[in-house]
């Protein structure tokens, strides 16, 4: 049976990053190979982020101020327009005042949260992606079939599904690939570039920036300096994580794609929400741990890479916990969930 319309609410922009939008992209991939259509509602898109998007699904501009009341209601005007299915919101604006004026219109709602939170809401489906989501995260809910928790729904990319993970560990570590994210809100590429360049031996840096980062000309003027090769926009960022020996960034979206890539990762934390899930991976042996972001340590940084450069079997268990933590098959068992299946 065609599932019908899945109706998604998320924004991308240069201070909450481009993550959001990147994962429900993942849902509406699998949602597209079950049969059914997907509609992208923003209030702020950058304009190559929705060329990308446009390659997959149709994209929508509301009018109204993003996470205010009057989103929700163009929102359901427009789910009730397309035939939506379901909702999907994902972001912090959208709250539990927002879930309740969808489900005033009698909306199906899919909330997706990093954070957990004490206030009830109405959303059918609450997904939580991170390690250690757990239901005391939620504790008004009591129904434990509305918490879709855990890296068990981890929504990974068509893109990525498509690609065999590395088996392969090198013994001597030599390509560093640097990514934080679509927009870099911190700057950090910047630090990161200066802080390996020329300054640690052996190594090829290569370091990706997304369209919404605002310093691209001056990132690509860096690397060049530096010895790096740049990128905005990789097609290809799949391979090239399967490629990369290790990897420097913040948490997030990309943390869990290096996981199921195989690439050893190298993290900060831009909050203290991404700071716990890191503990719990650091505990598994699965990430290394830089701490966070505005108390960068370039000296730390560049030991931490040397060593990991040369622990061929540090990297390896890395590459296993990562492939147990992310298997792949997070979207298909959501949208089984969505379908009712």
């Amino acid at each position: 049976m065609n599932p019908g319309t899945l109706l998604i609410r998320a924004d991308a922009n240069v201070a909450i990053g481009t993550g959001h939008v990147m994962r429900c992209l993942a849902l509406a991939q699998a949602w597209k190979d079950a049969g059914g259509a997907s509609v992208l509602a923003s209030v702020e898109l950058p304009p190559l982020l929705e060329s990308r998007v446009r390659g997959e699904m149709e994209c929508v501009r509301l009018e109204a101020d993003a996470g205010t009341n009057e989103d929700g209601d163009e929102l359901a005007r427009l789910a009730r327009e397309k035939k939506a299915t379901w909702c999907v919101v994902d972001g912090a604006r959208f709250d539990s005042e927002y879930v309740h004026v969808l489900k005033g219109h009698g909306q199906k709602v899919l909330r997706l949260d990093d954070l957990g939170s004490t206030t009830p809401c109405e959303a059918d489906l609450m997904l939580n992606q991170d390690l250690g989501a757990s239901p005391e995260c939620y504790p008004w809910c009591h129904e434990p079939g509305r918490l879709l928790l855990g890296t068990d729904y981890i929504l990974l990319r068509r893109e990525f599904l498509r690609m065999k993970p590395r088996m392969e560990i090198r013994n001597t570590s030599t390509r560093v690939l640097v990514a934080f994210g679509g927009s870099d809100p911190d700057g950090m590429t910047e630090k990161v570039l200066r802080a390996l360049g020329h300054n640690v031996e052996g190594i090829e840096v290569t370091a990706v920036a997304g369209s919404a980062n605002p310093q691209v000309e001056q990132l690509q003027s860096l690397a060049s300096s530096t010895g790096a090769t740049f990128l905005c926009d990789a097609v290809n960022l799949p391979e090239i994580m399967a490629k990369s020996d290790l990897a420097v960034i913040a948490a997030g979206g990309t943390m869990w794609e290096l996981l199921y890539c195989g690439c050893a990762v190298l993290s900060y934390c831009r909050n203290q929400a991404q700071a716990s899930v890191i503990e719990k991976l650091l505990e598994r042996g699965a990430v290394c741990d830089l701490g966070l972001t505005p108390l960068f340590d370039d000296v730390k940084l560049r030991a931490e890479v040397a060593r990991l450069a040369t622990s061929p079997e540090v990297r390896r268990k890395m590459r296993e916990e990562g492939h147990r933590i992310v298997d792949g098959f997070g979207p298909s068992r959501v949208i089984r969930i969505l379908r009712g299946e």
